[in-house]
């Protein structure tokens, strides 16, 4: 169904497909250089992260305290690649995506960081994402005119330790069939199952920045349709920071 690919895309500002996360291991490895797997151009080598080779961070994903607040978003899609081939993007994300670039698209919305407890090991990480809200305010922007985000939930539980959001959308094709009836909810599940972060430069310094990478197992419930599984991954630069990083 378009709307739950098109969503997804909305769900996730960076993705790429990756393999279905294996077992992790219980002895703690070191952290993929997850600023590496960005730092070449168009991630024209971008290659699949093997989270069997590295262990997931216990919980949510954490970031610094000088991610707490609100934030104006300005979002321009200026490009779209495949690094792993087309045979990995079906046809309608391939047609959206271009589509967006083509008409340089311009996105604006909020997003936001609250305060939560830090993990265990790094006391500096005191900022989580306020995830429902997120959720809403991104999908809006980007899911335009192509469907109604009516709700966004986050909730953390012993089968999604990382974390599961669900997106509440308005079900336009039965609204159209049967106007006199208020339409059904789609569902759009997406659970992290897998998540680590990498710190760039200096904490407090000139170059500090920060790198996040999730594993997300995506799928429309009910629709009878297989889940996929992508790999979002982002790189946030402190506003003391210039903006011109490698």
């Amino acid at each position: 169904m378009p709307l739950g690919r098109r969503a997804f895309s909305a769900a996730a500002l960076s993705a790429t497909l990756a393999g279905v996360p294996s077992p992790l291991p219980a002895a703690t490895l070191a952290p993929p250089s997850l600023a590496q797997r960005l730092a070449t151009p168009r991630f024209s080598r971008l290659e699949l992260l093997k989270p069997d080779l590295t262990t997931s961070r216990p919980d949510t994903l954490h970031y610094p305290s000088w991610m707490l607040g609100t934030w104006r978003v300005e979002n321009a899609v200026v490009a779209f690649s495949m690094p792993l081939g087309s045979a990995f993007v079906d046809d309608f994300v391939q047609q959206s995506a271009r589509a967006d670039v083509r008409k340089a698209e311009e996105l604006s919305y909020q997003l936001r960081w609250v305060r939560a407890p830090a993990p265990a090991g790094d006391g500096a990480l005191v900022a989580v994402q306020d995830r429902g809200f997120n959720a809403l305010q991104e999908t809006r922007a980007f899911l335009g005119e192509d469907g109604t985000c009516e709700a966004a939930a986050f909730a953390m539980s012993t089968s999604a330790p990382h974390g599961e959001l669900r997106l509440g959308f308005r079900d336009e094709e039965a609204a159209l069939s049967n106007p006199l009836r208020p339409p059904p909810r789609l569902i759009e599940q997406l659970v992290i199952e897998w998540c680590q972060w990498q710190r760039l430069g200096v904490p407090g310094g000139e170059g500090e920045g920060f790198v996040t990478s999730e594993l997300i197992r995506q799928q429309l419930l009910g629709e009878g349709e297989p889940p996929m599984q992508v790999e979002s991954i982002v790189r946030y630069i402190s506003p003391r920071s210039p903006l011109d990083l490698p």
